[in-house]
């Protein structure tokens, strides 16, 4: 099946969130989700957040590597074996997080997309999100998104773009719905390369 992947990399303790996107027929999503955790994160984290893990654990929704760091070629590994298992438009990731790990997987015929996470650029996928959400066209099961959800706040600029933050970055993880908005961002990007092409009569 045709789907955007997006990555969210997390640097000690977050979560590394991996978003498959498949369109829908009724013009909505279904999202699925990897999430990977250092063994050590797990450890360092405060009792709440402890039993939040534990509980994805048991239900599949969250995977733990040994150490404190998730290495890049595991993550690489793992995106081989995406691409190999479904048709995959575009793998989205931070820049500012990836760009390492980005050219070691092109170098593995991984299709890469920089998705840069100023408000301009995520203002739409997130206000796409959330109409997806209100509609009833967005489909998921994993807690740790549900989680990230509740942990989220948005905010909005005077211009009307809006963005996700969160205001405690060690109990407050988001990392699942921020890939879930640069997936979007992929999946919005191209549908406009799309459309280019049939202006022009070469689709």
């Amino acid at each position: 099946k045709k789907c955007t992947v997006s990555v969210d990399r997390s640097l000690v303790n977050d979560i590394t969130s991996f978003c498959l996107l498949f369109a829908t027929d009724d013009g909505g999503a279904e999202c699925h989700y990897i999430n990977i955790l250092p063994k050590k994160a797990v450890e360092n984290a405060t009792k709440q957040l402890k039993n939040t893990y534990m509980k994805a654990i048991e239900k599949g929704h969250l995977q733990l590597v040994e150490g404190a760091m998730i290495r890049n070629s595991y993550l690489i590994q793992l995106m081989i074996e995406i691409n190999e298992k479904y048709d995959v438009e575009m793998f989205g990731y931070d820049p500012y997080k990836m760009k390492e790990l980005a050219m070691d997987a092109e170098e593995k015929g991984i299709p890469m997309v920089s998705v840069s996470q100023g408000v301009g650029n995520m203002s739409e996928p997130t206000k796409k999100l959330e109409m997806l959400v209100k509609d009833g066209l967005f489909k998921y099961n994993d807690d740790l998104f549900e989680f990230a959800c509740t942990n989220a706040i948005l905010g909005a600029t005077k211009m009307g773009n809006v963005c996700v933050y969160r205001d405690n970055v060690q109990t407050e993880k988001i990392d699942p719905l921020i890939a879930t908005v640069i997936a979007l961002s992929c999946a919005t990007l191209q549908k406009i390369e799309v459309n280019i092409y049939e202006s022009y009569g070469l689709a």
